[in-house]
């Protein structure tokens, strides 16, 4: 149950794997560089079905993105570098800079968004309603 006994639903996305990139991950998932639209129905006490999108732009931290665009790009890689942890202070989950999630913030994450640019002929583009 979720606070004050509402209904909780868990969203599980498998979004990284062994192989690949520099450092043995890679985002082969279910949801990458893309949206993924979930309808909440009547079934929890709506008139209507109410859509939700989550979304993923593999490498981006939120920085320097000018909508519609999500940019995976240099800006990414400079605030990646200007926000390292390391094994005594982990990242968080949440942590934008910890691009492959294995709690640290550090060249292998900068590796990446080098290695996996995006334009705006290729990147996702924000959903703006």
């Amino acid at each position: 149950a979720g606070v004050s006994g509402s209904d909780r639903v868990v969203v599980t996305f498998s979004s990284w794997q062994t192989g690949g990139a520099p450092g043995g991950t890679s985002p082969y998932g279910s949801v990458q560089d893309t949206w993924l639209q979930v309808d909440i129905g009547v079934g929890f006490g709506l008139s209507a079905p109410n859509p939700h999108y989550w979304g993923n732009a593999a490498g981006d931290t939120d920085q320097g993105n000018s909508p519609p665009n999500i940019l995976v790009n240099p800006t990414d890689e400079i605030w990646i570098r200007t926000h390292p942890t390391t094994p005594l202070n982990r990242s968080p989950v949440f942590d934008a800079c910890d691009i492959n999630k294995d709690s640290l913030s550090n060249p292998t994450d900068q590796i990446y968004v080098r290695t996996h640019p995006t334009t705006p002929l290729n990147c996702v583009k924000m959903i703006i309603r």
